[in-house]
Order: structure tokens, then sequence, then C-alpha cells
């Protein structure tokens, strides 16, 4: 997928915070293998939860194997690998289809009512599984170009909108 990092810093107003975290990717082949050297498609093939043991070092697991007994919330990351991988947000935008063990995923923590991050673009994630879940996507720049603001299909927003009930 995409390599990115968990930073958890103790602070006198977080000393010592006893958080574990597991990794988890789907058991499922990529859509597509990018060669970054040449910029384009590679003929090769490549399966996502190799992929991401590459880049979390080994420690990965198997989403099919995810107990959400056993956590206290759920992360996913964002870039292309979600966009491509988790769901076909990358060739079919709102009109995608998320990957039935990440939708699955989803609900199990939201009818756990347990926390659910969403970073970058997994936000769509939510908004294809939960109706009603309304999220913001890309940038516009103001008038006079300095801020920048994210929109949606529909409207334009002041900043990235979640509407989300979770009762």
């Amino acid at each position: 997928m995409e390599n990115h990092s968990l930073s958890i810093s103790n602070t006198p107003e977080t000393p010592c915070l006893p958080l574990k975290v597991k990794i988890f990717a789907p058991n499922i082949e990529q859509m597509h293998v990018v060669d970054h050297l040449k910029g384009c498609p590679s003929e090769e093939k490549r399966n996502v939860l190799v992929e991401s043991a590459r880049l979390a070092r080994g420690n990965i697991q198997d989403l099919a194997e995810l107990n959400v007994g056993e956590f206290d919330a759920v992360i996913f990351p964002g870039g292309f690998g979600v966009a491509k991988n988790l769901c076909s947000w990358a060739v079919e935008g709102k009109n995608c289809t998320v990957n039935a063990l990440v939708k699955s995923t989803l609900e199990a923590f939201h009818s756990a009512k347990k926390p659910i991050g969403l970073c970058c673009i997994s936000p769509v994630l939510a908004a294809k599984v939960f109706p009603g879940c309304e999220v913001t996507v890309g940038q516009r720049k103001n008038i006079d170009g300095r801020l920048q603001f994210f929109c949606s299909e529909t409207s334009i927003a002041t900043g990235p909108v979640v509407k989300w009930n979770l009762d």
C-alpha cells in the first residue's frame, strides 16, 4: 500500500500510554503495480498483504483474522493503496465499491461504537459504507489563491466535513 508510520509520544499529559498496535491488510491481488523508477505501470503482480508485510517489516496479519473485540479503535491510512485496493475510487470515483472485508470491518467497529480513524482518501470508505455519511474530497483555492478548501461532488465547504451519527 503506502509507506505510513504511526508516531506515539508520551508527554506529561499522556504518560506511558499502554498502546498496542497491530497492522492488518486484505489478502487480495493489487489493482496494479507501478514502476516508480519509470513512472509507468508494471506487468508484475503483487498481493496487498504481501506488499503490506514488506512495508510493515513482516509485523502484519490478514484482515480476515481481525477480531473487533480485541481492539479499541481502527485506523485506515490513506494513499493510492486505499483508492485502488480497498475500494475502486481510483477508477470509479463516487460510484466506487468497497472491498467486502473492508466494509464488514468498518461496519463491525461502527456497530461496536468504537472509534474509526480515516486518513487522506480513506474517508471515501465511510461515505460508501455508512448511509448519510458525507465527506469532502479534493481541494480548491479561495479567490486570492492563498487558502485551500475541500470540495465534495455537490458542494464546496470551508474544511473537511464528515456528518456521521453513531447512534
